[in-house]
């Protein structure tokens, strides 16, 4: 199966930048997350600004890199994420058609809000994007009833979510959660006596 992940927002990165400097959290998510997919089986492209001194298209751990500029309008996908914007649903963007022919189409909020927010909700409910990628149960409830320009309904929506972790790895494992939580909870304490 195909995924084609489109990111028309972000840094210019490609596959080993998180190796080399840090970026945002979404750009690290899309490399991070087509990463473990790859892991799954999935077939993965993704389609960002890739080109500069530091980055270039290609093929990195099993993810196809193609930059804004190389597109190819033949270009096909089973499943469509596109991350922080709603703009590749729209008539004039060139990843419409691929967009709209793919089997699956996904918006992946990162944020409360994305680029052309106010069209979401109208977008999912006709049909144009059939699902939304948030981080987190208030992510979640946040977007689908805030009120950037339109009142959300949760109960409408919240079906047409799926919360995702962004494809985090866990690189220390010596850091224990349970044990961090009580001490946050502890200096929270403190201070509201104090």
């Amino acid at each position: 199966m195909r995924i084609a992940i489109v990111d028309t927002l972000g840094l210019t990165y490609d596959g080993d930048t998180l190796s080399k400097r840090g970026l945002g959290g979404s750009e690290s998510a899309v490399i991070l997350m087509s990463k473990e997919l790859v892991k799954l089986g999935f077939d993965v492209t993704v389609y960002n600004n890739c080109i500069d001194s530091e980055a270039n298209s290609g093929m990195y751990d099993g993810v196809k890199f193609v930059d804004h500029t190389e597109f190819d309008y033949q270009d096909s996908c089973d499943i469509f994420i596109s991350s922080r914007t709603t703009a590749p649903f729209w008539d004039k963007s060139q990843y419409v058609q691929m967009a709209m022919a793919a089997r699956h189409r996904v918006v992946w909020m990162h944020d409360t809000f994305c680029e052309g927010d106010e069209w979401l909700e109208t977008m999912l409910m006709q049909g144009y994007i059939d699902e939304v990628f948030t981080l987190s149960d208030f992510h979640s409830w946040y977007v689908t009833s805030c009120d950037h320009g339109n009142k959300r309904n949760f109960e409408v929506l919240k079906h047409k979510f799926f919360h995702t972790r962004n494809g985090a790895v866990k690189h220390i494992d010596s850091v224990d959660v349970n044990k961090r939580i009580h001490c946050i909870l502890f200096i929270m304490l403190v201070q509201l006596k104090g």
